[in-house]
């Protein structure tokens, strides 16, 4: 299943000083965006498993970012999606991270399998 993720709030990045109450509503928002971008890519009443997630980045610009603070600063998307597909992500037992080409508009491409 292929779902795509708008880009993370720069809120949301692991690097991003403030408090923490005010990225909770970047952080309640990008889960809502997980939730309703799998219902959108087909995710039924039923749910769908998962055991191995693939995610590519299509960041906004070609500035340097690393790979481990785009996959955390998606966690609460991927809590979203794993919301619509009742399924836990913990059980999930291989992620893999790929930089992709720059794009406008910025997204990440998140394939479950």
């Amino acid at each position: 299943m292929k779902i795509t993720l708008p880009w993370p709030s720069a809120k949301l990045s692991p690097n991003a000083r403030g408090k923490w109450a005010k990225k909770d509503d970047d952080r309640k928002a990008a889960r809502s965006a997980g939730y309703w971008a799998a219902k959108e890519a087909g995710v039924g009443p039923d749910g769908f498993q998962f055991s191995e997630m693939a995610l590519t980045f299509h960041p906004p610009d070609r500035r340097r970012r690393d790979l481990d603070n785009m996959l955390a600063s998606c966690k609460a998307a991927i809590d979203g999606v794993s919301d619509a597909c009742k399924w836990d992500d913990h059980k999930c037992d291989r992620i893999t991270l790929e930089r992709g080409q720059p794009m406008k508009p910025a997204c990440v491409v998140l394939v479950l399998k």
